[in-house]
């Protein structure tokens, strides 16, 4: 199978429109969702602001957007900003696993050149370095004062993870240098 941009620009627009149809949804969801307990718990903001209740989430984004942002004394200022994150994440990545096309395969001549293979290696090391570094700051700044378990626990969880990442990009490197390619 040849190298088809045409694929990769209808796969673009499939998930585009997949992805444009899927935040729409949710939106008339959330609204008929509030709406419905709004009026099963007689409620009076989504049953009369504006019409049918529809100027409430409007309301609701305006008052979250001009609330203070409190981050308790005790917290960790980066964890607890970041933190909704980690619940967003893998409802936003579960539509990685739907199929939006046929196969397509790019041909070795665009992948196998020195530069791809060079910079794989080097990526590869990279990571492998950058995980040994992350784990030894980590180890340093766990026997500190201040220090929390959380801190050390995510230091670690990052360096793990881009050991993983370096000896993915190895492996990679090995089935393009010994034939079978993943990609």
């Amino acid at each position: 199978m040849a190298f088809d941009t045409a694929d990769i620009v209808f796969s673009v627009i499939k998930i585009a429109v997949v992805v444009g149809l899927m935040l729409n949804v949710v939106s008339v969801m959330v609204w008929v969702e509030r709406r419905g307990s709004a009026l099963i718990q007689d409620r009076p903001g989504p049953n009369r602001v504006g019409p049918f209740g529809l100027f409430q989430s409007f309301a609701d984004a305006l008052k979250f957007i001009l609330k203070e942002d409190v981050v308790p004394e005790q917290a960790h200022k980066w964890l607890y900003t970041i933190a909704p994150m980690f619940g967003l994440l893998p409802a936003l990545t579960t539509i990685a696993v739907v199929p939006w096309g046929h196969a397509f395969v790019i041909p070795q001549s665009i992948v196998f050149t020195g530069a791809v293979s060079t910079g794989l290696m080097v990526a590869a090391l990279a990571c492998i370095l950058l995980a040994i570094v992350i784990t030894v700051a980590t180890n340093r700044y766990r026997h500190s004062r201040g220090a929390t378990k959380v801190t050390s626990v995510i230091g670690f969880l990052v360096a793990a993870g881009l050991f993983v990442a370096g000896l993915a990009l190895i492996g990679i490197f090995a089935a393009l240098v010994f034939g079978s390619s993943p990609l």
